[in-house]
């Protein structure tokens, strides 16, 4: 692992190991989510949650980026980087967290709609606590801008999820 120093180019290097941790994190709950319908499909669940991530961040990275200089406001690219893998850290870590659950829970519901809902909260739960990292790193972006880059996030997130996902009713 590099070594951690505030404001320089290992900060982002380390920023972005986490984050890549936290994709990897994602994964098995993906695969919790997904063992009620075969190994095949827990598979694609588990690269079909942390793609979802991925995605937002590739494209709503750059957006949060364009965004903030037409706004004017003053915010580094390399802190709008760093507070973004920071919260697709977090996000990976709770739904980590929560994969044991998601697990017993997706397997012994007695309908996919149940556990659906299941994995829909699950993933709702480590997203929220992903954008709440975010904006606590991002501290000098006002919070009416936040309101409009984390819906942003959200429906592209939601989107992949919908498209990738055959638990959640993608695929179909």
């Amino acid at each position: 692992m590099s070594t951690h120093a505030v404001g320089g180019s290992s900060e982002l290097v380390w920023s972005l190991e986490r984050a890549a941790k936290g994709l990897a994190l994602a994964a098995p709950f993906g695969a919790a989510i997904a063992v009620r319908h075969g190994l095949g499909a827990a598979a694609l669940h588990a690269a079909g949650v942390p793609l979802g991530f991925a995605v937002a961040v590739g494209l709503g990275t750059p957006a949060l980026c364009i965004g903030v200089a037409h706004a004017d406001l003053e915010v580094d690219a390399r802190a709008a980087v760093v507070a973004v893998a920071d919260g697709v850290a977090v996000a990976g870590r709770v739904l980590a967290g929560l994969s044991p659950a998601a697990l017993l829970l997706c397997v012994t519901a007695e309908s996919h709609v149940t556990a659906a809902s299941f994995a829909t909260l699950g993933l709702l739960l480590g997203s929220a606590m992903g954008v709440r990292a975010l904006s606590a790193a991002l501290d000098g972006v006002p919070r009416l801008f936040l309101w409009v880059f984390v819906p942003f996030l959200a429906l592209l997130t939601a989107r992949v999820w919908w498209l990738v996902l055959p638990a959640l009713g993608g695929g179909r």
